[in-house]
């Protein structure tokens, strides 16, 4: 009774999930999902594997699901096939312009189903403080398309305190003036608040990116500009809104 996704799905190679997609095909789970009017997708691994169950008709559901790099700049035919496949069975609420476009440009067929979602964050929580800022430059994340590696190499010496809230491996030793300490929200190594704090304390933010169609850093950057701070942020193809995001007026935009 249980779904079979390796009979349904041996396209989806480059994506494949088996564990996730085995555990939400179970026929409980099934049941379940089958019994909401919507289902929303926040991740890439959920909202591809609701996408694949949705293809295969035994998940009856609508799917709305909010992508985040989910083709890559240069893709290939393979994947662009897999991942088309993927949009035609979901509504896909892109939080990034460009990346819309870009998704649009690539399946101009299933355009319609693929929209835009403006981003943002809770600004009445994430707000300057009263305390005057510290002495250190702040950079936080963990997604794959963080250059802290670019960073560090670029620091010198004379420089403030670099403090990186990561759980990425940097490369060691590092410079003096760098430190590195361990983070992940889903740990909660940090809290929130203690992140706010953290943030309100620097002199501004850096948001160092390799170039993607991800927005990445959207929210950090978000967060840190609501708290009062400069932020300095790489100028990626998947910058999530050019409107808001204007070099030299609301942030420095450097090229990746």
């Amino acid at each position: 009774t249980d779904f079979n996704f390796k009979d349904k799905f041996s396209k989806f190679l480059f994506f494949k999930k088996p564990n996730l997609i085995r555990t939400l095909g179970k026929a409980a789970n099934l049941k379940k999902l089958n019994s909401a009017d919507i289902l929303v997708a926040t991740t890439n691994a959920y909202g591809l594997a609701l996408a694949r169950l949705h293809a295969s008709g035994v998940l009856t559901t609508r799917v709305a699901f909010l992508p985040m790099g989910i083709l890559d700049l240069g893709a290939d035919s393979a994947q662009k096939a897999s991942v088309k496949e993927i949009l035609e069975n979901v509504l896909s609420l892109v939080i990034s312009k460009n990346e819309a476009d870009y998704l649009h440009a690539q399946f101009p067929d299933i355009k319609e189903r693929i929209v835009y979602l403006s981003f943002g964050i809770d600004t009445a929580y994430w707000q300057p403080g009263s305390l005057p800022a510290s002495s250190y430059i702040l950079t936080i994340g963990n997604d794959r398309n963080r250059d802290y590696e670019m960073l560090v190499r670029a620091w010198k010496s004379s420089y403030p305190e670099l403090r990186i809230i990561t759980k990425r491996k940097i490369e060691e030793p590092l410079p003096a003036n760098v430190k590195v300490f361990a983070g992940d929200w889903r740990g909660q190594l940090f809290s929130d608040d203690d992140i706010r704090s953290i943030m309100r304390e620097s002199l501004f933010g850096i948001i160092p990116l390799r170039n993607t169609i991800q927005p990445a850093g959207q929210s950090a950057c978000l967060q840190m500009m609501a708290c009062g701070k400069a932020v300095v942020l790489s100028n990626i193809d998947g910058l999530w809104d050019a409107d808001v995001m204007r070099a030299g007026e609301t942030c420095l935009l450097p090229q990746p």
